[in-house]
Parts: C-alpha cells; sequence; structure tokens
C-alpha cells in the first residue's frame, strides 16, 4: 500500500497517491504494483462486500448504499445512473459524444470509435482475473 492509513478521509495520504499517479503516468498495472487498492476486480469486489454487509444489517438496499457512502442522497444518485445506462437513448448519447470527442484517435492504423473503447474495455478487465472472478462460488444475499 502507498500508505497504511485507515482514515475515512485522509488528506495527506491523498497527496501521496497523486504523486505515485503523476509519476507512473496513471498506468494501472503500475499502480496496482504500489497499492493493490487499484486493482479493479479487488475494488469493486470490496465495495460489493462492504455494501452486502450493510444490506445484511439493516435489510434496505437505499440505505445500505448511504451508509455505504456516508451521503444521504447517494442511494437515489446511484439508482439514477442505473437508470440512465439501462437507457438506449442515453447510451447512443454516450455513443455520439464519446465519437465526436475522440475523432482523431486511431489505433492500429484503424479509428478508435466507442465500440472499439468498449471492447478493449472489455479485454483489459479480463486480463486483471475477471474470468477467474466470475467463477468463483457466490453465496447468497440473505
Amino acid at each position: 500500500m502507498i500508505t497504511p492509513s485507515k482514515r475515512l478521509r485522509d488528506f495527506r495520504q491523498g497527496r501521496k497517491i497523486e504523486t505515485v499517479i503523476d509519476a507512473v503516468n496513471a498506468d494501472l498495472k503500475d499502480l496496482i504494483d504500489y497499492d493493490e487498492r487499484f486493482h479493479p476486480i479487488k475494488n469493486i469486489d470490496a465495495a460489493a462486500r462492504m455494501l452486502c454487509d450493510h444490506y445484511q444489517r439493516i435489510h434496505s438496499w437505499h440505505e445500505a448504499l448511504e451508509r455505504y457512502a456516508g451521503r444521504r442522497t447517494y442511494d437515489s444518485k446511484v439508482m439514477s445512473y442505473v437508470e440512465r445506462m439501462a437507457s438506449r437513448r442515453f447510451m447512443d448519447n454516450v455513443r455520439l459524444d464519446f465519437e465526436a470527442r475522440n475523432q482523431e484517435i486511431k489505433v492500429n492504423g484503424k479509428l478508435f470509435d466507442f465500440d472499439a473503447y468498449l471492447a478493449t474495455f472489455h479485454r483489459l478487465n479480463r486480463n486483471y482475473g475477471l474470468d477467474a472472478y466470475l467463477k468463483l462460488k457466490r453465496r447468497p444475499v440473505s
């Protein structure tokens, strides 16, 4: 770990993390070597476990989300994003915005459109052990 801080807010730790991010040009593989908390699969797994732990204590996803984030309106923001991500219209607008902002990007001589970006993103996550993670036995949430 970059720092062993267990504080909820630690500005000194934040500055150290920013320094490391800058030092490695935000390369995720190098960041993971510095601090395992940058590992995308482990990070999402830890967040999901914390959220499930809150849910099992209070039996409300809305309150569990609020406790996880420490903010009262966090649950409504999360649900708003979930609804938007499920909207074809919203995702079409994301695609158009991405392609408008990145018209000049080419990878291996080909234009790098939104679909190519998503495919690359998914392939990179496979490199971090997503396939093995998906095969792990799941505990039911009670």
